[in-house]
């Protein structure tokens, strides 16, 4: 996975950098970027400042609760679920810097390859979780919602993320895109097959 991910955001800076189309000036903030992106501190400065303004905004939700029960306060609730949804992207964005500094630490790293192998089958991941969340949770299902424990329920998350990785892995071992993945080719492009194993050097690179 980390084998290609490295070359190719460096590709793509030094593109942006380079390119007619783009003013010089851009070529230091490209590199400012790369640079940072590879360090655990930006991430861990979003992603605080994310969770901080998420908190912020639940507590303030949480404490008019009661008085918007008898009158509601259109101002009040929209500031509330501003910090909400902000702190939210700050908190992802937080995530997503940590996976790239991650990617630039340990590029050779197994969780880092098993994790490369459930993005080329992200579709299907997404679906099958989703599928499986709603079985268990919804009406339609088994109907458990609500009935689980905070604890329990994130040690669901880890056990069923663990159980996508492996099956991830065991996929990609065989087929080069996953099985939606291939529905969704075949229908923008006309071929759904799954394709043979990738070779080890676009291993974390494909497509669709």
């Amino acid at each position: 996975m980390a084998a290609g991910v490295t070359p190719q955001m460096d590709h793509a800076t030094n593109a942006i950098a380079t390119s007619s189309a783009t003013p010089r000036a851009t070529a230091p903030a490209c590199a400012a970027i790369s640079a940072s992106a590879a360090h655990p501190g930006p991430a861990l400065r979003v992603g605080l400042a994310g969770l901080s303004l998420l908190e912020k905004g639940r507590q303030r939700r949480a404490l008019r609760a009661r008085q918007w029960s008898s009158h509601f306060e259109l101002r009040a609730w929209f500031f509330a679920q501003a910090c909400i949804e902000l702190g939210s992207l700050g908190l992802t964005g937080g995530y997503a810097l940590s996976c790239v500094a991650l990617v630039h630490r340990f590029p050779t790293a197994l969780p880092l390859e098993a994790a490369g192998r459930l993005g080329r089958v992200a579709f299907s991941a997404y679906l099958m979780h989703s599928v499986v969340g709603t079985f268990v949770f919804g009406g339609h299902g088994l109907g458990l919602y609500g009935t689980w424990s905070r604890s329990a329920l994130l040690l669901a998350a880890f056990v069923f993320w663990a159980l996508q990785l492996a099956l991830a892995w065991w996929w990609t071992s065989q087929f080069r895109v996953g099985p939606l993945e291939a529905v969704w080719r075949g229908l923008s492009r006309g071929d759904f097959s799954l394709g043979g194993t990738a070779p080890a050097a676009a291993r974390g690179r494909q497509t669709f």
